[in-house]
């Protein structure tokens, strides 16, 4: 299982930097709202539910795209959202949901406003 759901975190960053830059090439006007987040770095956790328990990571992402991955929840996850204030979210889904997710990302990036109101649901949103 560790194996397989290594390579289900590799492919959902590649899913993850695809539907970032679509938004960012479709929806420009979210920069604004995001306002400077998007050149900074900040890393956010990543917990799957599996039959074995749950596996938890780490992403870590520059501006709006994620760059690589840890194993476990690691100290610095954090996003800061003022200058005066962060966050550290944890963000679950179950690994049926993750894969279900990974079959339809031709669906996902051609539709992302439908495809993020069919699998949020499916994201439970914690924080440290």
């Amino acid at each position: 299982m560790d194996k397989n759901l290594n390579q289900l975190m590799e492919q959902a960053m590649a899913l993850d930097r695809k539907i970032a830059q679509k938004f960012s090439d479709d929806y420009p006007a979210l920069k604004v709202l995001f306002g400077e987040l998007p050149e900074k770095r900040f890393a956010a956790g990543i917990r799957v539910l599996t039959d074995d328990g749950p596996r938890d990571y780490t992403w870590y992402y520059e501006g709006l795209y994620v760059k690589q991955y840890k194993e476990g929840l690691q100290h610095d996850i954090s996003v800061p959202l003022m200058p005066d204030f962060e966050c550290k979210p944890i963000v679950e889904i179950s690994g049926a949901a993750l894969h279900n997710m990974l079959a339809e990302e031709e669906y996902i990036i051609s539709e992302p406003l439908k495809a993020m109101q069919k699998y949020l649901p499916e994201f439970v949103l914690r924080f440290r």
